[in-house]
Order: structure tokens, then C-alpha cells, then sequence
């Protein structure tokens, strides 16, 4: 019997009365049965409520984070997945999914195959790309919002991969001090034109070639230099220690900046290329429990997670190299 059921027929029992062979053993047994049923089914809906109210955290890439206390073995590694209906426009679930493997698959490699906690959930949305995080009854889904009208393959791969860097640097458990958030932009974008100029190396798509790639690349990143000299006098060849002074109060009042996210990843994205293993070290990223209150106590932290897992800090190094201590201090 099913137990939504129970309450029904108890409540019948009530309102019209025992027949008259229920006072047998039998009957009386069933009814106690029936009662131990009901009681249990309103303390596991109680128990499932409770856990719901402590546990569920709704994290939007725009909004704070509600962090969960509580712990998922890493589980998922393989591609697998849930794409939703709707919005596609022009291609089917099945095209989508076989085009973002590939992007996927290369992300996942250079992040040291690493297994994420939570399962992946795709879908299609009116208006920014993003991701948030939704944690309910034992199970966490990463839900990723792509913005493409139409087969334009070279646009989801750039906001796919974003939004996995995002994720395999784990922004779910990211400091939730608010001015730092930069950082976790800064390497999105940084992954996106990562993934760009691999598949100009080497395309994983027979209807793509390296100029495809390429002339994809340039337009969309050389709007952003264009951005960067005529809305920040920032020219390709000026140093960050040159110019964040001059705009790190509006990096940190607005991570989403995207042309200085990009001043700062196009200094990073050689040394990437040259050593993908880098990004290994980008994994590492928030896993502390420490909220550290600064730029340098972040990087200090940082170190001490890549040291204690016998890895090396050229991220670190990199990003102390170009951050001029002044700014790393800042609280």
C-alpha cells in the first residue's frame, strides 16, 4: 500500500466507524499496523523537511553563496550530461550534447580528469550564460545556462567552456568575499580562450577548420583589446602592474568586468599553453575553509593547498608577479 494512501484510509476509519468484524485480532493488528505506518511516514516526511531547509543551496553565479556543511564524495567524471528541452533552435539535444563533449573532454583532461561532486544540467536561457548550484535530497546538480540562438557552435564552445572552468575550480565553494570574486571570472574567461585557441591547434569538428577558429577567436577578443585602449588607455603592451592600480576598485566592485578580466587572463594565457597543466593548479582553487580577507592571504592560502598536495605554485608565482603588493594587501 502506498503511504500517501495511509493517512487517507485512517482518516476514513475515523469519520465512519469500525465494521463490526474489525474487533478481531486480525483487524486489530492491521489497524496498529496501519497506525505504525502512518507514524512513520510523518517522521521521514518531518526528517526530509528538515534536511531540505539545512541543506538546500540555491547559488546563482550572480548572487552570494549559501554554502552547504555538508559533504559528497567526488563521483562524477564521465560526460553524462541532462539537457533540457526547449530554446535549442536550429539542433537537436543530441547535436548539442556530441558538439559539447569535446569541449568538455579538454577541460576535463587538464584539470587531472578530475571527478566533480555534482551531475551537469544544461539548458537554454534568455539572457546571460551562467551557473548555479542546486543541492537537493542528497544530490548536487551544477546548472549551466547557455545563451546561442541557432547551430553556432563556436559561441557555445566559448560560454561552455566559462562556465566548466567555473566549475572544475569549484565556485561553489568559492570565499564569499566579494571583492576577490575577480579572480574566479578572470580564469573563466581565461578558459574560454583557452579552449579557442586549442581547437585552432587541433579542431575536434570536421565542419570547423583552424581559420574558423581562428577568425572566431579574433573577433571575439579583439573587441575587448579595442575595449581595453579606448574605455581603460590599456594597450596590449602595458604590464598589470601598470594599470590595475588604476582599476582595481572597479574590478572588485564588479567582478563581471569583462575587458579588464581579459587585461589580466591574455598576460596568463601563453604561459597555459605552453604548460596546460597549470590548470591543475587552478582546481585547487577554494579549497580551504579559511575566508581569507585579502588578495594575499588568498595566494598564501593557495600555496599552502598546492604544497600539501605535493604540487607546484607557477600560478601563484604568476599571479604575485604581476599584482603589485600594494593591491595584494587590500582588505
Amino acid at each position: 500500500m502506498s503511504a500517501c494512501r495511509i493517512p487517507v484510509l485512517l482518516v476514513t476509519i475515523g469519520l465512519f466507524g469500525l465494521p463490526s468484524h474489525a474487533s478481531s485480532i486480525y483487524e486489530e493488528r492491521q489497524l496498529f499496523f496501519l497506525k505504525d505506518m502512518l507514524v512513520q511516514d510523518i517522521k521521514n516526511r518531518v526528517e526530509n523537511k528538515k534536511t531540505n531547509l539545512r541543506y538546500k543551496a540555491y547559488v546563482k553565479s550572480f548572487g552570494g553563496i549559501i554554502k552547504s556543511d555538508r559533504t559528497y564524495p567526488a563521483k562524477y567524471s564521465e560526460y553524462n550530461p541532462l539537457i533540457t528541452e526547449g530554446g535549442w533552435r536550429g539542433h537537436t539535444r543530441g547535436d548539442l550534447r556530441t558538439h559539447l563533449e569535446p569541449i568538455f573532454v579538454e577541460l576535463w583532461t587538464v584539470f587531472g580528469h578530475k571527478a566533480i561532486n555534482e551531475h551537469v544540467l544544461i539548458r537554454w536561457c534568455g539572457d546571460n550564460p551562467s551557473i548555479w548550484f542546486e543541492e537537493l535530497e542528497d544530490e548536487k546538480w551544477a546548472k549551466i545556462c547557455l545563451f546561442v540562438n541557432g547551430p553556432r557552435y563556436r559561441e557555445y564552445t566559448y560560454q561552455f567552456a566559462h562556465e566548466l572552468v567555473h566549475l572544475f575550480a569549484n565556485v561553489e565553494e568559492d570565499s564569499r568575499v566579494a571583492k576577490l570574486g575577480w579572480l574566479d571570472e578572470m580564469f573563466a574567461d581565461l578558459g574560454s580562450a583557452y579552449v579557442l585557441r586549442k581547437f585552432y591547434i587541433h579542431s575536434p569538428y570536421p565542419s570547423y577548420s583552424r581559420s574558423d577558429w581562428d577568425e572566431y577567436y579574433n573577433a571575439a577578443y579583439d573587441g575587448k583589446d579595442q575595449d581595453l585602449v579606448r574605455n581603460y588607455n590599456i594597450q596590449i603592451s602595458t604590464d598589470p602592474p601598470d594599470w590595475l592600480p588604476n582599476w582595481i576598485d572597479d574590478l572588485e566592485r564588479y567582478r563581471y568586468e569583462r575587458a579588464l578580466n581579459w587585461a589580466f587572463a591574455r598576460e596568463l594565457l601563453p604561459y597555459f599553453i605552453a604548460m596546460p597543466e597549470l590548470w591543475q593548479q587552478v582546481g585547487m582553487l577554494h579549497r580551504w575553509k579559511t575566508r581569507p580577507d585579502s588578495l594575499q592571504e588568498l595566494l598564501r592560502v593557495w600555496e599552502g593547498v598546492l604544497k600539501e598536495n605535493g604540487m607546484k605554485t607557477t600560478v601563484v608565482d604568476l599571479m604575485r608577479e604581476r599584482i603589485p603588493l600594494k593591491i595584494r594587501l587590500r582588505r
